[in-house]
């Protein structure tokens, strides 16, 4: 089987991606209170809403799909090719590559991309927490897939880019 990903950066191939790069890009935000008491992030102004999205995300699985591989700790691909270019629209100045899976055997999980996203993500006008928490629920059930990605928690090996 193929898998595909989605990336800003240009990785050799050959090269193994760790699985929980994406839980460990909250591991690098910086935070400073200006002298209006404004908080800001180096990351931009979704990043604390982001961070707290996340949050709530993995407390909705640890409570109710305790079986489910962990968005901050797993590897995310696609295994259909059309699905990861659609996945590319929301992030301009992306590229595709292929990627091996290192651990066939590794826990995998199917869940929807566009819940994800900040449209489902950040609905307006609504209540941050009830909203989030009922998102959550619906990308841990895995139904009704509109942009279906792959959660395993397994490193990947880059095989190249996909032209």
């Amino acid at each position: 089987m193929r898998y595909f990903r989605v990336t800003e950066r240009h990785h050799q191939p050959g090269m193994v991606l760790s699985a929980g790069h994406w839980g460990s890009v909250f591991e690098t935000y910086r935070v400073q209170l200006t002298p209006n008491w404004d908080v800001l992030t180096d990351q931009g102004p979704f990043a604390p809403w982001r961070l707290a999205s996340e949050l709530i995300f993995e407390t909705v699985r640890l409570k109710e799909f305790p079986n489910r591989p962990s968005r901050l700790e797993c590897a995310y691909v696609w295994d259909d090719e059309a699905e990861a270019r659609k996945s590319m629209h929301e992030s301009p100045g992306t590229r595709l590559e292929e990627v091996e899976i290192i651990d066939p055997d590794a826990l995998r999980f199917r869940a929807d991309f566009f819940l994800v996203s900040a449209f489902a993500r950040f609905r307006q006008p609504t209540h941050f927490l009830p909203s989030t928490r009922e998102v959550a629920r619906k990308y841990w059930a895995g139904k009704e897939l509109r942009v279906p990605e792959l959660l395993v928690m397994s490193d990947l090996r880059v095989l190249g880019p996909v032209a």
